[in-house]
């Protein structure tokens, strides 16, 4: 079976990145989720949610406890230890009504440092059309490998509303 071969590395545990490695977690697979404040990282290490989502809790504690969830702040063994990494961080608009795309860029290039052939690479964070073939793209081939080739690249945009997440 396809799934026993998945890895995954979620990078951004907020009100998306969290419930959506929660929910793969559910569903067997290993998760490594990667956030920045240790504080954050703790209550999910111990099973509670940093985040009020719906239905969070049971599954977080739940996959915590099974062992199929883990967060680190480790990013480049994160990517290392996965072949598939989402990457959901922030994208805020800054004062001209663009999108600030500083943490998708930062990401990527710790990604570029520990991605291997036959990984996959999914942008979730919501970005403006094009932001996959003119920045992500360009950054991860750094690695030398080929987008397309070499690795995958996915872009699939947000489908739920923070606090309004389906748990079911």
């Amino acid at each position: 079976m396809i799934k026993d071969n998945i890895r995954v590395a979620i990078f951004g545990l907020g009100h998306i990145g969290l419930p959506t490695a929660a929910l793969f977690a559910r569903s067997g697979l290993p998760v490594i989720g990667v956030a920045r404040d240790r504080n954050k990282l703790n209550l999910i290490n111990q099973g509670r949610s940093p985040i009020k989502e719906p239905g969070l809790y049971t599954i977080l504690d739940d996959a915590v406890r099974s062992g199929k969830l883990k967060a680190t702040d480790d990013e480049l063994k994160a990517v290392e230890e996965s072949n598939v990494v989402l990457v959901i961080v922030p994208t805020p608009m800054d004062g001209t009504n663009c999108s600030d795309l500083e943490a998708v860029k930062s990401t990527c290039e710790t990604i570029t440092r520990g991605l291997k052939k036959d990984d996959l690479a999914v942008i979730e964070s919501t970005v403006p059309p094009g932001t996959c073939d003119n920045l992500v793209a360009p950054v991860l081939e750094e690695s030398v490998l080929k987008a397309g080739r070499d690795f995958g690249l996915a872009y699939t945009p947000e489908r739920a509303l923070p606090t309004n997440t389906s748990m079911r």
